[in-house]
């Protein structure tokens, strides 16, 4: 079970998914090639297995890239796995990428701290329960 962020094009006077115009379609991230510049410049050591997914281990937490097939590439998806430093991770991936991201535990709904740091420590919250009572 992961905490999963959606980076994509969000227009930067959004600050809430309340907020999002009707109709809008984001634009791409950017060539792939520019795009994985951008994670490599903030992750160094991710491990790609195949075109589409990486791997970033740090101390603590794991964080799974995928960037899809296409190119320029629409968006990009962070599956985090593990403890709070993961949540700076991807602060700095998103400004690698001069892009922002939905988080569902933000109640806004878009990736900012510290708020988005207080959302993950509430999911991680949950998902122990949930393991718990299994």
């Amino acid at each position: 079970m992961s905490w999963d962020i959606y980076v994509q094009d969000i227009p930067d006077d959004v600050m809430s998914v309340e907020d999002m115009p009707d109709g809008f379609l984001p634009r791409p991230l950017g060539r792939r090639s520019d795009v994985l510049a951008g994670i490599r410049r903030a992750a160094p050591d991710i491990r790609f297995a195949d075109d589409q997914w990486g791997s970033i281990e740090g101390p603590g937490y794991s964080v799974e890239v995928n960037i899809g097939s296409r190119d320029p590439i629409q968006s990009v998806a962070l599956h985090v796995y593990g403890g709070d430093q993961s949540v700076y991770l991807v602060h700095d991936i998103l400004a690698a990428l001069n892009a922002r991201a939905f988080d569902p535990s933000n109640p806004s709904g878009i990736f900012s701290l510290p708020e988005s740091a207080d959302g993950f420590r509430r999911w991680r919250e949950y998902r122990a329960t949930v393991l718990e009572s299994k």
